[in-house]
């Protein structure tokens, strides 16, 4: 089996890309990471090391440079869901989160401040359309949510992985990153006021 010297797994969130990341940590001839370069350097954003696997949604946005970095030697991922709308709604309990991707790109790129279904299905539209078209002409591999452990499978077996299979899989099926609802984020958040209101009245006694 061929070994990839590089492995991206793109999709446009919310589709299982930390799971997969959990199952691929049982492959012993790969690193693997769920978006490890988020927060770094800049210059250093598209950094990766050789025989990586790397998961980061984000990475959809700046596909043209991810090619023009590693040309060749290179396999992509595309994970998606049948169902779009699941995606789209999941996305829309997350928007009431500052540093969110569904809600900068209503405000910064649709700038209509909308968070509603349409705008998450536009939103996800886009980012696929553009995986697709990224992807048509390279090695890659799509996976549906829907069919997940078949997908991992085949995708274990194409990049010539080595490792715990049973262990992958029984990670793979755990829930990682869920969303909560937007009602129990702002329960909480406004819970943390009160304490932390609390904490400064006794403070003062």
């Amino acid at each position: 089996m061929r070994r990839f010297k590089h492995i991206f797994i793109l999709s446009a969130g919310r589709v299982g890309s930390t799971s997969i990341v959990k199952a691929c940590q049982h492959i012993s001839n790969y690193s693997t990471a769920h978006e490890s370069n988020n927060r770094g350097d800049v210059v250093k954003r598209l950094s990766y090391p050789a025989y990586h696997i790397e998961s980061d949604n984000r990475l959809s946005w700046m596909l043209g440079s991810l090619h023009s970095k590693y040309p060749q030697d290179t396999f992509y991922v595309f994970l998606k869901r049948k169902n779009q709308v699941i995606t789209a709604e999941s996305h829309q309990r997350r928007a009431c989160m500052q540093h969110n991707l569904f809600r900068h790109f209503c405000t910064g790129i649709l700038q209509n401040h909308q968070y509603g279904t349409p705008e998450a299905c536009f939103m996800i539209s886009v980012i696929e359309n553009n995986i697709e078209a990224f992807i048509q002409n390279k090695e890659h591999l799509v996976i549906e949510l829907e069919d997940f452990e078949e997908g991992f499978i085949q995708f274990w077996n194409t990049i010539g992985a080595e490792g715990n299979l049973d262990d992958a899989l029984s990670a793979l099926s755990q829930k990682h990153n869920a969303s909560i609802s937007s009602t129990s984020f702002w329960k909480r958040k406004s819970l943390l006021k009160e304490l932390f209101k609390t904490y400064l009245r006794v403070g003062k006694t």
